[in-house]
């Protein structure tokens, strides 16, 4: 037989519990420094071997990043962080 708490139970606790902290949601390093870029980048990979980390260790810090190239036709400033 299964053992169930009671409603009121469970919504308390999720009451009084604390609020996650940012590095909670989203363990790993924190960045290294921050590179802001105003051009087309061909190669994340090569960007991210030219600044001492990995391909992998600059997705993991710029969720952002969706592909293996960042094409910038409008010319904006992209704050990279290099972890």
């Amino acid at each position: 037989m299964k053992r169930t708490l009671p409603i009121a139970a469970v919504a308390a606790a999720l009451c009084l519990a604390p609020p996650l902290q940012a590095q909670a949601l989203y363990p790993g390093k924190a960045p290294r420094k921050t590179v802001e870029v105003n051009v087309p980048i061909p190669s994340l990979a090569d960007f991210a071997r030219e600044h001492g980390t990995s391909f992998f260790l600059l997705r993991q810090a710029n969720p952002w990043l969706r592909s293996d190239h960042l094409t910038n036709k409008g010319g904006k400033t992209y704050r990279i962080a290099i972890p």
